[in-house]
This record gives structure tokens, sequence and C-alpha cells, in this order.
């Protein structure tokens, strides 16, 4: 047998002493003895001494145990150096440590044989759920079968996808699944051991997602195993696999379970309730994935709604233990010093894409309403608890069933905001009413004059702090209800500023959060109350602590975002606004990531400000170029234990975007002629940006150099032919937003360039950009970009645009069609004519999607209409009427009823 190897004393012991060592406390020890192991390693027969020193009762028990994980380590790294007689006998002995006396060692030698498992080819691992089926079937002791159940439930979750696999092997092997499913949903249904049973149904549970023949034919005694540990079942482990199990099977294999759902259903909710919380906090995760599923019956949970509901309240009211109640007395704590560990770090949200949010990309960054705007604005931690995850279920409910929630949550809510005893049940009614808001909206819009007046008052008289932050988190949620209905609209918005000067923290933290809301929804409804509204802000500036700054620094911005241009209309405002962001900036030390929201904030001020924030635009200027170059600098440099984020970059460019945008023509004069240091600094800082490895310094680059183009051409003009070339290189559809910010960059210099100078550098453009026009699937604004960046190419250079026509018309003149009305399409539409006009030939193959572009204006400016009325015309006459009868015949019917009747062809 491969077993009959036997270690060398001296070389086991020496190898045993150094295991033994490697518990050292002082580091100069621990690095002589990993040196000494490294070079142990490197004997052929080392895995071979672990393995043998891992199976040994004599050997101390920590020694055994780094024995075998060093073993999985050595193998997980180096197995296929290892000979098969050293692996046959590496595993024989791990199989025999499987009946070990110490639980630890059964671990780590379970964890030893799904590494070979895992590294192994097929046949190895068939042969090793055989030997282990069969000592869980044969009599064998506890050890025994502890040991082979733990490390079957390894393999199964390492080497799951190659087990089912086996159904499709050669011979016996095929068998290898259905003998492990009946082992295993033996022990799950019938061993008296809790843990055996946990193990075993953790293992099935792992076959759900890719299931099995040999599951499915046994699902039948699966299922029931799953409703006999639901009705009686005392171990939480076992109830949280059991919640699991139901959990997946509705998600993805609802048609096995659906015949079974109303039992499922009456687990879910008693399981809701478990006091377990890692078992109640699963089961009421399977509301919101019910809800969501587009295979699972609505109608069948509707009429449990009236249960569901009340436990997912009760679930949504604080708990005794929960950490944020520890602080709840402290009613003003707004001068106690944040710790470092209170503020989340914050990462640079880019403004530099010109492309705008697909609802489906905004969800995935908010995909519970309820849910993430609690998470930011009512739990201290960022750890999924109960109460957030029955919120989210909560919301998801009213999303999908609305009105129809309102029967059962109306009198719990009226219940619940009249407890006057206990403020958690207040608190939690509060919360659930800004949960629904969005989902049970029509219902609930009729009680809206009631209860927004109510949550107003709470605001100014609740003592609870948590009370009166829940409450500005639930306002913010129909501010649209409120931005309409002026008799609330100012008592709202002054309740929320008076929050925002609360003496607690956490109260500031949720007023901030709905300021910006609010600010969102109200937009030019806020200019009348510009300045009570700067005054209370910046009178947080100066008293917040580190954290809630940071969220300040977004209400002003989305404040700022809101009013516009309004808020230059107040001069006297502007001081008090800038100066102490300014102040701070210069104050911040270069590296520390509180500079994010404070330079987005400054980006959204700048470029509402326009003009009157040109007083700080020199100092903004030189300060961001320092970050940028200081940044670059240190990564091409890197400096030990220094790192260089290259947010800051990004940061920096998009302030400079946001001041571009702002002062507009005046940003020439700010950056100074051809030969100065700055305009030298700026245009080296922009080349080097644009071609950097990080898809995020790009967009924020390429978005710089086309807004400067926009507004001061004459800063880039030096450079145009190597913006020109850079920015082509970025049209790529992998990255969209760089690509996206890239076409508009390249139209922004194109209208400034004379035909003469733009020509050299179309065919480039357009070589990068006819693939992706043609490509299958393509991000429709993407597209739309693209085909108006040529649009203008065209309207330059129609010749050299019109020789390359062939390659893109038909996709070109699809995306035009889908433009929006504006003057922009009617722009780009004048250089697909003018193209066309250059080499017509390309438009009779394409002629149906010419018609197509035209027939999508719904009402052409007068003298586009008169340009296609005589193009069409020019066809007409110019094929001949049997050959018109053909090429008009090949368009669209309803498109060709829209042309007759308005260009009479």
């Amino acid at each position: 047998m491969a077993m009959a190897w036997q270690p060398s004393g001296a070389d086991l012991q020496r190898i045993v002493q150094l295991l033994r060592d490697s518990a050292a406390n002082d580091n100069a020890s621990l690095q002589a003895v990993f040196k000494q192991l490294e070079q142990a390693r490197r004997h052929p027969q080392f895995n071979l001494y672990l393995s043998y020193i891992m199976s040994q009762a004599t050997v101390d028990a920590d020694v055994r145990s780094r024995a075998g994980l060093m073993l999985k380590n050595n193998l997980r790294d180096n197995y296929e150096n290892t000979s098969p007689d050293d692996r046959q006998a590496i595993q024989a002995r791990a199989l025999a440590s499987l009946a070990d006396p110490a639980a630890f060692i059964r671990r780590t030698a379970g964890t030893v044989l799904s590494t070979i498992a895992a590294k192994g080819p097929l046949e190895a691992k068939a042969a090793l759920v055989v030997h282990l089926c069969n000592v869980l079937r044969a009599p064998a002791g506890a050890h025994a079968v502890d040991g082979a159940l733990n490390a079957l439930a390894k393999v199964c979750e390492d080497c799951g996808d190659d087990l089912v696999r086996l159904e499709e092997a050669p011979g016996a092997n095929a068998q290898v699944p259905t003998q492990m499913v009946g082992v295993l949903i033996d022990i799950a249904g019938r061993h008296a051991a809790p843990s055996f049973r946990y193990m075993a149904l953790s293992a099935l549970n792992r076959f759900l997602v890719n299931m099995p023949n040999a599951l499915v034919q046994a699902f039948p005694a699966y299922l029931a195993l799953l409703f006999q540990a639901a009705s009686h079942e005392a171990s939480a482990d076992i109830r949280r696999q059991v919640v699991h199990a139901f959990v997946v099977l509705v998600e993805i294999r609802y048609g096995l379970v659906q015949a079974q759902i109303r039992p499922v259903i009456e687990f879910m909710i008693r399981a809701s309730s478990d006091e377990d919380p890692s078992v109640s906090i699963e089961a009421n995760e399977f509301w919101s994935i019910y809800c969501n599923s587009d295979e699972c019956d609505l109608n069948a949970l509707l009429p449990f709604l009236p249960v569901v509901i009340p436990v997912l309240l009760q679930g949504m009211v604080y708990a005794d233990d929960d950490p944020i109640l520890i602080n709840c007395n402290e009613l003003e704590n707004e001068d106690v010093p944040d710790r470092p560990e209170d503020i989340r770090p914050r990462f640079h949200n880019s403004r530099g894409s010109s492309a705008i949010t697909s609802p489906d990309a905004a969800a995935e960054g908010d995909s519970d309403g309820a849910l993430s705007d609690d998470d930011d604005d009512d739990e201290d931690g960022s750890e999924w608890n109960l109460r957030k995850c029955c919120a989210s279920a909560l919301d998801k409910l009213a999303t999908t069933y609305k009105n129809q929630t309102l029967p059962v949550l109306l009198p719990l809510l009226q219940q619940h905001l009249s407890d006057q005893d206990d403020w958690r049940r207040r608190e939690c009614g509060i919360l659930a009413l800004g949960a629904i808001a969005e989902g049970a909206y029509t219902g609930l819009e009729p009680h809206l004059a009631t209860l927004v007046p109510y949550l107003i008052q709470l605001l100014g008289a609740d003592p609870q702090p948590l009370i009166r932050s829940i409450t500005c988190w639930t306002l913010s949620r129909y501010a649209s209800w409120i931005t309409r209905n002026q008799g609330v609209f100012q008592p709202a918005l002054q309740a929320l500023l008076e929050r925002i000067l609360d003496k607690n923290k956490k109260v500031q933290e949720g007023a901030c959060s709905a300021f910006a809301a609010f600010a969102e929804e109200s937009g030019p409804l806020l200019v009348p109350y510009l300045a009570p509204i700067v005054h209370a802000l910046m009178f947080a500036f100066n008293k917040y602590q580190a954290k809630n700054r940071m969220l300040l620094y977004d209400a002003i911005g989305s404040l700022a975002e809101a009013v516009g241009p309004d808020l230059a209309r107040h001069p006297d405002l502007v001081p008090e606004l800038v100066n102490p962001i300014i102040l701070q900036w210069n104050v911040t030390a270069h590296g520390d990531s509180s500079m994010f929201p404070l330079l987005e904030c400054l980006a959204y001020v700048a470029q509402a400000l326009g003009n009157e924030f040109a007083v700080f635009a020199p100092g903004t200027l030189h300060r961001c170029l320092q970050i940028i170059e200081s940044t670059l600098s240190a990564l091409a440099s890197p400096s030990d234990g220094e790192y260089a984020d290259k947010e800051f970059i990004v940061c920096a460019l998009d302030l400079l975007s946001g001041v571009c945008e702002g002062i507009q023509g005046r940003m020439a004069v700010l950056v100074g002629e051809d030969n100065t240091a700055t305009h030298q600094s700026l245009l080296s800082c922009l080349y080097r940006c644009a071609k950097d490895p990080s898809a995020e310094v790009r967009q924020s680059a390429i978005a710089l150099i086309g807004d400067l183009a926009k507004f001061a051409f004459g800063v880039v003009r030096p450079a145009v032919p190597q913006f020109l070339a850079v920015t082509t290189s970025n049209i790529d559809p992998m990255h969209v937003a760089v690509c996206n910010n890239a076409s508009w960059a390249i139209g922004e210099i194109a209208y400034h360039l004379t035909p003469a100078e733009l020509a050299p550098h179309v065919a480039a453009v357009l070589q990068r950009i006819a693939p992706i026009l043609n490509m299958p699937r393509v991000a429709p604004r993407l597209a739309e970009n693209l085909s108006i960046t040529v649009a203008r190419l065209g309207r330059q250079c129609p010749g050299e645009v019109g020789a390359h026509l062939e390659q893109f018309l038909r996709p070109w003149c699809i995306h035009l069609g889908r433009y929006r009305e504006d003057q922009e399409k009617a722009s780009a539409f004048q250089g697909l004519l003018a193209v066309c006009k250059s080499n017509p030939r390309p438009v009779l193959d394409g002629f149906p999607q010419f018609c197509q572009a035209i027939a999508s204006w719904r009402l052409a400016p007068p003298d586009l209409a008169k340009q296609f009325g005589h193009i069409l015309h020019g066809f007409k006459s110019s094929v001949g009427a049997s050959q018109w009868s053909l090429l008009f015949g090949s368009v669209d019917a309803g498109v060709r009823a829209t042309l007759q009747a308005a260009y009479h062809v």
C-alpha cells in the first residue's frame, strides 16, 4: 500500500520541531523558522512528512494542525509537481485521519482531501466520493461518520460542477452522483445527530443551482426532508439550510416547488420570525426574491399579505441589542469628535461622462429604494440586519402589489404612529411609511395632506433623535408631492433646515441626505429661499464633525445643481458659500479622501455660479494642476510605503470641467497664452491623462478636453492633432462612458476646425466609429452620440466622410432617426444630406434606412424639409420611373405613406 512509506527519524524530528517553533512570538525567530521551512519544502518528500505528522496521534495537536494546513497549501500551489504515488500516499493518510478523535484534525484532513479532489482528474474525484459514501453507509463510529461527511461536504463545495459532469461519464462513474445524493438524503432525513443532518443538507443544497439529474430524480424525497425539517427541526443551522433551499428553489427552480408553494410560504412566514437572526434574515429575503421572479405566481402570495406584512413590521422595530441604541440617549452629541472608524471611505463619483444613466444602471446602484436610502440614513453601520432586510422586503411588496397592501398596512401604520408609549414602534411606522412611498403612492396620496404635516411636526417636536432622523428620510420619499403642494413646501423646507442644525449628529446626517433629495426634486422652487438655505448650510459647515461634513458637501452640491444659474443672481451669497469650502480645501492634506466630496461639491458650485466663480478660478486651477501633476509623478516613481490614488486626478479633472462650464470663455484668459507655464502644464496633464490605463482617468480627461473645445477652443488649439489622435484611440465600446466622451470631444473639436484642418483626421475617426455602428448590439446612447459625431464631421468634410459612406450608412440613418427632435438632430441631418450628396451611390443600397431617417421627423424645420423633398425628387428623377418604383417599393409601407404625404414623391 502507498501508506507503507515511513519517514526518516531525524528528518521527521527536525520538521516537527520547525512546525512547533513556527508558533514563536518574536519576529526574528519566526523569520528564521519560515526560512528553514522554505528550504524543507524543496525536499521531494516534504509533503509526505507533513501528511505523516498530521496523522500521528502522538504528536502535539497544534503541530498536527499546522502540518495539515501547510500540506493543503502546498498541494493547492504545487499539485502538478507531486508524484502520483505521493498523492496516493497523502490521500490514504488523510482518509485515515478522518476518524481521528480530534475534530480539528478531521476537519483539516477533509480540507486536504477536497484540495486533492479539486486538483485531480474526474476519475479520482469519483473514486473519492465512492469511498466516502461507503464509509457513510457502513456501520462506523461517530468520528468516522463526522470526518467522512465533512470531507464529502467540502468536496461537493469545491468540485460541484465536476460531480455533476460525472453523470455523462462512461461506465460505473455515471452512477456516482446518484449514489452520493441517496446517501446524503438518507443522513439529512434520518440521522439522530443534528450536526450530521446539517452537513448532509448543506452538501445537497450545493447542487440546487447546477441540479444534477440524480437530484431531480430524488427531488420528491429531498422536498419531503425539507418539509420534515421545516415542521419540527430544533437546530437553527438546519432551519437556515431549509430556508436557503427554498429561497434558491423559488428564485431559479420555481417549477419544482410550484405545486407545494403554499406550505413553502407558510414555513417562510414562521421562519421570518425565527428567534435566530441568521434564519430570520434569510427568510425575509424570500419575499423580495419571490416578487422579483418572473416565474413565481404573484396571486399565490397575495392572500398571505395580511400575515406577511405584520411580520415585516415587527422585524423593522429596533431590536433591544441593536448597536445604534447604545448611543440613542445621547440627545446632543454634535461636539463629540468622530472616531476614524465612524467615517466610511468615500470614493469620487465621476461627472465626466456625457452619457445619461439608464434606469437599469441606476437600479443596479439602488436596487431597493427603501433599503438603500435607509442604509445611508437610518443605520450607523453597513452591516446587513433584520431591520434593513424587512424594510427592503416591505418596499418590494409595495412595489409589486401597490395599493393592495394598504388595507393591511394602513391600520397597522395608524397603530404604530399613534403609539406614545414605545418610540421604537412609532419609528418603525415612520420607516414603513417611507418604504411604501413609491409602490403604494397612489393609494397613500389622499392621506398625505394629513401625514406630511404630522411628519413635519415630528421633526420639530419629537425628543427622540432616531425619530427625527428617520422622519427626515421619510419626508424625502414624498418630496415630489411636497413640491406640488405649496402649503407644506415651505414648512417642510424650514423643518429640514432646522434639523440640519440639530444638535444630534444622527439627525444632522438624515437631514442633509433628505435636503439633497428635496433639492433634486424642487429645482427652481428653492430660489426664493436661497438666503436662509445658504445661511443654514454654511452655519452647519462651521460646526459639523468630519463625517457629516462630507454629507453637507453633497447637500451644497445638490443645491447648486438644483438652482443652477439662479445662484449667481445672488452675489451677496457667493462669498458666504464658497470661501469656507475653499478654506477647507486649502487645509486638507493631499491624499486625504475627504477631498473627494469637497471637490465634487465645488464643481457643481462653480458650474452654477458661472462668471461669479471667476475670482476663485485661478487658485482652483493652480491647485488642481498641482494635484494632477503630483499624483502623476508619484505614479511614475512610486516610493516605498506610499500609494498614489488616481481618484485624486479624476476629482481634479472633474472640478476643472465644472469651472470651465461655469466661466466658459473666460477659461482662455485664466489659462493664459500658449507659451505660459500654466497652459503648457494643462495641455501636458490632459494628454497624459487621456492616455492613462485607467478608464476613469481617461473619461474625465477627455470630458475636460471636450469642455475646453466647446467653451475655450483657443486653449486646446495648439494641441489639436495630438488631442484628436488620443480621443480617436479612446473610441472603444468596451468602455462606454469613455467612448461617449471621446466621440463628443471629437465633435466639439471638429466644429471649430476648417475643412482643411479636419480632413486629415476623418478617415482615422471613421475607422473607429464605423465598426461600432455596425455592431448587432450597441448601447443606444453611444450609437446616437457616435452618429452625431459622424454628422459633424460630414458638415465640415462631406467628401471625406462620403468616401466611406457604404461602411456605415444604414446604421447611421437608423440611429439618427431615433435621436430626439432638437437643434442637434437638425444639424446632424444637414451633415447627413451633405455627405449623401457627395456620394449618392451608397444611398441607393441603403435607401429604406435613408427614407426611414427622413420619415422620423414629426415636424422638420422648413429649410430641412425643403432639402428632404429636393433630395428625394433628385433620386426619383435620376433613376427613372421603373427603377424608382422598385427602389421606393423596398421602403416600409408606413414610411412610404409618410414621405408621399409630406414630399409628394
